[in-house]
């Protein structure tokens, strides 16, 4: 007699979501933050378009966009308008980036690995659950089988 797998799999599928609980315990980091106060001294007394420039890259910063925000640096940088405090302050601000952007790689790849792991267990735990569900679908099936057959002959004439 055949074993009824196909619906043991599918109740260890639907059980599967309850394995897979958040664990609050463990706070996803907040993205890192640049300080831009030194350039924004820096720009603060800047012409209209230094400063509508300078203007996008602290936006990028605070929105942690931190490829827009080099790309607003790197824009910004072409501009001859630039002293050389305020050129100096946009390297340093983009080497801070780069940092940053660098950190939050770092934190996203742990994080990342962790739900892996995470998501391994939850489908190990997951197969096996069903191994179980299938090894008790089977026996219920055996004996059920089993069970069919024994009124089948009682209610057979006996000779």
């Amino acid at each position: 007699m055949k074993t009824p797998v196909i619906p043991a799999l599918l109740l260890a599928l639907a059980l599967l979501p309850a394995g897979c609980q958040k664990d609050e315990s463990q706070p996803v980091a907040a993205a890192p933050a640049v300080d831009t106060s030194k350039s924004e001294s820096v720009f603060a007394s800047a012409e209209a378009s230094v400063k509508a420039g300078y203007d996008k890259v602290a936006t990028a910063v605070r929105n942690t966009d931190w490829s827009a925000a080099t790309t607003a640096i790197q824009d910004l940088s072409a501009n001859a308008k630039l002293s050389d405090e305020q050129k100096a302050s946009l390297k340093t601000l983009s080497e801070d980036i780069k940092a940053k952007a660098a950190a939050a790689t770092a934190q996203a790849k742990e994080k990342a690995t962790q739900l892996a792991e995470d998501a391994k267990k939850a489908g190990a735990k997951a197969v096996d659950e069903a191994g179980k569900l299938a090894e008790k679908a089977k026996e219920a099936t055996t004996k059920a089988a089993h069970d069919a057959g024994k009124a089948v002959s009682d209610l057979l004439p006996k000779k």
